[in-house]
C-alpha cells in the first residue's frame, strides 16, 4: 500500500484467505526461526496459533527503543499442552524468559539499546498447544510509518500467513 505523491495517510487492511490444512502449522507459518519472524513493528497480537512439536517453535520481531520495556503475553490452556516464551536479542540471544506449568505465560523486560528484538514461544509438554500471543512496548519507537514497518519491500513485508487484520 502506499499513498498518492508520497503523502501521509491512515489506512486499515483485511486480509483473508480459505482455510488450509491445519496439520502443516498456524496461519503464520513458516515463522520457526529469527529469519522467518512474524514482524510486529512495535508491538501487535494475534489469536489461535499453535505449536505442534518439540522442535516447532514461532519467533515474532518487534522493535524498540533504548529504555523501553518489551512486555510479551502468550495465553494458553496447559492442561492442553504447556508452552513457554523467551525474550531475545537481535542477535537471538536470551534477554529473559517465562517458564512454568500453569496457563500462560509473561515476560516484560526493558532494554538498554535501540533494535530489533524476538519473541519466541515453544513447545515444551504434552500435545499441540494453541495460544494467544500479545506483545506491546511502552515507547513510541523509531520506526518511521505505521506498527508494522520496515515493509517497504519484497524482503521485509509484513507476513500475514493465511489472515490477519491490523488497524493502524
Amino acid at each position: 500500500v502506499y499513498s498518492f505523491s508520497g503523502a501521509p495517510t491512515s489506512y486499515d487492511i483485511d486480509v483473508s484467505t480459505e482455510e488450509t490444512d491445519s496439520s502443516t502449522g498456524d496461519s503464520l507459518e513458516p515463522n520457526d526461526d529469527l529469519t522467518s519472524a512474524t514482524q510486529l513493528g512495535n508491538g501487535g497480537s494475534y489469536d489461535d496459533l499453535e505449536v505442534s512439536s518439540d522442535d516447532d517453535s514461532d519467533y515474532f520481531q518487534v522493535y524498540a527503543d533504548a529504555g523501553d520495556t518489551i512486555t510479551a503475553d502468550i495465553f494458553f490452556e496447559d492442561d492442553n499442552g504447556d508452552v513457554d516464551l523467551e525474550l531475545q536479542d537481535s542477535n537471538g540471544y536470551f534477554l529473559d524468559s517465562s517458564i512454568s506449568v500453569s496457563d500462560d505465560e509473561s515476560v516484560s523486560y526493558t532494554v538498554s539499546e535501540s533494535g530489533t528484538y524476538y519473541v519466541e514461544v515453544f513447545f515444551f509438554f504434552k500435545q499441540q498447544t494453541a495460544y494467544d500471543i500479545d506483545v506491546t512496548t511502552n515507547g513510541t519507537g523509531t520506526v518511521d510509518g505505521d506498527s508494522l514497518e520496515p515493509n517497504d519491500d519484497l524482503t521485509s513485508a509484513t507476513q500475514l500467513g493465511s489472515g490477519g487484520s491490523y488497524d493502524d
